[in-house]
């Protein structure tokens, strides 16, 4: 029946709009849909179940026959809804990509840096050790003389 799949597209329309969506355009659209739902315009030019009062709801010369139906623009409208969700999300997860790499390139820096303190105090160490050698070599004598080993 025309009324019941009328209001079924109007129905799933609605269900799907956004709390911030622009419904300016849904007069209109509901005409679209009911003239979607009845078969749009006949040969003789008329709508179904509009009798005389048709010529008031005729679509505009502006709508090309090209256009869209009104279930191609809901078809359309819950597809830029979900996008727009995937999109937001996808946002969400390069932000937290994006602090976790920085994270991870702070980290990356200190272990560096430790690493270079690391070589040196290793080197100042070693300069200690031969110094202390040295020392301990000149001060018995009659030991031989301490020979560093050198690594290359």
């Amino acid at each position: 029946m025309v009324a019941d799949e009328y209001e079924r597209q109007i129905f799933e329309r609605n269900s799907q709009q956004t709390e911030g969506d622009d419904v300016s355009n849904d007069h209109q659209l509901d005409n679209f849909i009911f003239l979607d739902v009845v078969g749009g315009v006949d040969k003789k030019g008329r709508i179904y179940g509009l009798g005389t009062e048709a010529g008031k709801y005729k679509p505009s010369s502006s709508r090309s026959s090209d256009g869209i139906s009104p279930s191609e623009y809901d078809h359309m409208r819950t597809a830029i809804s979900k996008m727009s969700a995937e999109n937001m999300e996808l946002k969400e997860r390069l932000k937290t990509n994006e602090e976790l790499i920085c994270a991870s390139q702070e980290e990356s820096h200190l272990a560096r840096e430790q690493a270079q303190q690391s070589q040196e105090d290793s080197r100042l160490l070693r300069e200690q050790f031969h110094k202390l050698m040295e020392s301990f070599t000149q001060s018995h004598s009659h030991l031989p003389l301490y020979q560093p080993h050198r690594s290359s």
